[in-house]
């Protein structure tokens, strides 16, 4: 590859934190889960106009579906999940981690498919 191509997206990762491992493991307490055992993290691909120091601003709009695709991930049963959903209780129970810049290092088109 000559020159990798930036990709007009930003990154936003979600690295969970104790209190979603506390419900993880209160749902599963048979198969509990811990911050060890993760080897990876979702990234999203979101719009490349990132504000990091205004993670609200940034992910206005979708973060709520962000949090149920995380909750979805461990239950797929919507009982199970906290009652209510919002920005104070996402951001206790995830970190997130920002990237602006985006490269493509592939040379192959990008596939897309539907997630559900």
């Amino acid at each position: 590859m000559e020159h990798p191509l930036i990709i007009d997206r930003a990154v936003v990762m979600l690295i969970p934190k104790k209190p979603f491992f506390d419900w993880a493991n209160y749902i599963f307490p048979d198969s509990p889960m811990s911050p060890e055992d993760l080897t990876e993290h979702s990234s999203y691909l979101i719009d490349d106009d990132v504000v990091p120091q205004e993670p609200q601003v940034t992910l206005e709009g979708i973060w709520k579906w962000l949090f149920e695709d995380q909750l979805f991930g461990i239950c797929t049963d919507e009982s199970t999940w906290p009652h209510e959903l919002s920005w104070d209780l996402f951001t206790e129970w995830f970190e997130l981690k920002f990237s602006s810049v985006v490269y493509d290092l592939i040379d192959a088109p990008i596939k897309k498919e539907e997630l559900y």
